[in-house]
């Protein structure tokens, strides 16, 4: 009749009244059947001009969205391609009630004659060539050395982008070990604090562990004075000479343990510097 009759098996879904295939291994092409043959053989002779120069060429999906992606070096750029269309009133509709557009006007898709082929990149800004079949047609040539150039320039691109973040990888880190030596810094200066300031406790308990001490030592010889010679009962002066054996000088006792701590490899942290 004329025309494709594609009525017997399931259609692509449609979109602004094109066919957008949405089955594994097809091109991005947005499009209604009027020109679909020249739309097909277009991509055919692009393709092959970019296998030709040492393109890939794979169709995938990505983040549910299907693109035809074209790769060489390392670097792939995404294709997609859509004929463009106009929304032309059709008339006065006379929807039932309840219809948001009851009394409106009803609008049709009509397809133009200008055709959108767009490339999407990692790096670098969205590219597109918007014009008829027979510009496009015209134009193949130059668009596929273009495509060439933008694979070219991304990996160019990319070189650059790397070398940026590898150098704000290295300044965040000698930030971070900054930071670090900073609160380490800080951590061990207020342990130093601390540590002085608990000197100052130390020497006060030792004071008051002296003063008792004395008082003791007072104690233990007044029991063993305070009576006449030769009277003192053998049990409370057993038990004098246990007392003072197990008594030990406060003053030595923080002596000793003062020396301890300064004749070690590191200076405690009390030590004045």
């Amino acid at each position: 009749r004329g025309e494709p009759n594609f009525a017997w098996f399931r259609l692509p879904r449609k979109a602004f009244g094109r066919y957008t295939p949405d089955a594994d291994g097809t091109l991005r092409v947005a499009a209604t059947l009027r020109n679909i043959d020249w739309i097909l053989r277009f991509h055919d002779a692009l393709l092959r001009a970019l296998l030709a120069s040492g393109c890939r060429v794979q169709a995938r999906l990505e983040r549910r969205s299907r693109w035809f992606e074209v790769q060489r070096d390392g670097e792939a750029i995404r294709l997609s391609f859509a004929e463009e269309f106009d929304k032309v009133v059709a008339g006065r509709s006379r929807a039932s009630i309840g219809d948001w557009s009851r009394g409106g006007e009803e609008q049709n898709d009509s397809p133009r004659d200008s055709y959108k082929l767009k490339v999407e990149r990692d790096i670098g800004g969205m590219k597109q060539w918007v014009s008829t079949a027979a510009e496009l047609e015209t134009r193949l040539p130059e668009i596929a050395r273009d495509i060439l150039g933008l694979l070219v320039a991304q990996g160019a691109q990319r070189k650059i982008v790397d070398a940026e973040r590898e150098a704000q990888r290295q300044r965040d880190e000698q930030r971070a070990a900054e930071r670090q030596a900073w609160f380490a810094a800080q951590q061990a200066l207020a342990q130093r604090k601390a540590a002085r300031k608990a000197q100052v406790d130390r020497a006060i308990a030792a004071a008051k562990a002296l003063d008792e001490y004395a008082a003791v030592a007072r104690l233990l010889s007044t029991l063993e004075h305070g009576t006449e010679p030769g009277s003192l009962d053998p049990g409370i002066r057993s038990w004098i000479e246990l007392v003072r054996s197990e008594l030990a000088d406060p003053a030595d006792t923080l002596i000793t343990a003062i020396r301890k701590e300064a004749g070690g490899e590191e200076r405690p942290l009390w030590w004045l510097m």
